[in-house]
C-alpha cells in the first residue's frame, strides 16, 4: 500500500511511504481468500499508519507553532 500525506491548503509533499507484508496463506487450491487471510496485515498496516500520523502531525504541529510565533516577535528598530 502506497499513502502520500500533503498539505490542504497548499498541496504541500509532507510525506509518502510504502507498507509491504503478506497475509496468511491459502492452504490449497480450493480455499477461496477471506478477510482472515488478510486481516494481519491489514491491521498492522493501521498500526503503522496511526504511528506515522502521529509523527508528521507533531511536525506540523511544530511548524505551525513556530510559524505563529515568529508573527508575534516584533522586528528590532
Amino acid at each position: 500500500m502506497e499513502n502520500r500525506i500533503t498539505g490542504g491548503s497548499n498541496s504541500e509533499l509532507f510525506a509518502s511511504m510504502v507498507l509491504r507484508g503478506e497475509g496468511l496463506q491459502l492452504e490449497n487450491d480450493e480455499e477461496q481468500l477471506t478477510i482472515a487471510h488478510i486481516k494481519p496485515i491489514l491491521d498492522a498496516w493501521i498500526t503503522q499508519w496511526n504511528y506515522e500520523l502521529a509523527l508528521y502531525k507533531q511536525i506540523i504541529d511544530k511548524r505551525h507553532d513556530n510559524s505563529a510565533s515568529s508573527k508575534d516577535v516584533e522586528p528590532a528598530t
